[in-house]
């Protein structure tokens, strides 16, 4: 629960605090790949993701193309934690931990057990929102407005496609 209220947040924030504004690089596009892990690197300590340290080029399990047209590139490490980056504007554009997602998971058997009531209360994550906005870089009187928390439920089918 707590990774996927941080990735929403990530989506809420426009992840600011790794730009090309905070001095990890040069202008032009970043494609090497010591120069995108400190970036990720640098992501990785703001926000606590428990990646292996130091990162190296030995911890990059996949590499390659992820949104083509958008110069967007992923990078997987250590086979848990996938990140996208973006090379023209020098930002971490996603991030999945793939011991807290469910992007793999679409049989039903799989994603049943997942869904349990919240331990958490709204009020709490919003206050864990806004940590997290403030460890991104953001002033109190900066701080983008949250919207309440939200379910959406989704229909699945049994043999794992969406329904619909």
């Amino acid at each position: 629960m707590k990774t996927l209220l941080l990735l929403c947040v990530l989506v809420i924030a426009g992840l600011p605090c790794v730009s090309g504004a905070d001095g990890l690089g040069s202008p032009g596009l970043v494609t090497n790949w010591v120069e995108i892990l400190r970036y990720v690197d640098a992501f990785s300590k703001t926000l606590d993701i428990d990646v292996p340290q130091p990162l190296t080029t030995n911890d990059i399990t996949w590499f390659g193309t992820y949104r083509s047209g958008f110069d967007v590139v992923g990078l997987q490490i250590s086979k848990r934690f996938a990140f996208g980056f973006n090379v023209r504007y020098h930002l971490v554009y996603d991030f999945i931990d793939y011991r807290h997602s469910m992007v793999a998971l679409w049989r039903e058997e799989d994603i049943k057990p997942l869904i349990r009531p919240s331990k958490i209360t709204a009020e709490q994550a919003m206050e864990m929102a806004q940590q997290c906005l403030v460890k991104l870089g953001y002033t109190e009187d900066k701080l983008p407005r949250l919207l309440s928390p939200q379910g959406t439920s989704v229909e699945v089918e049994a043999a794992g496609r969406l329904a619909g």
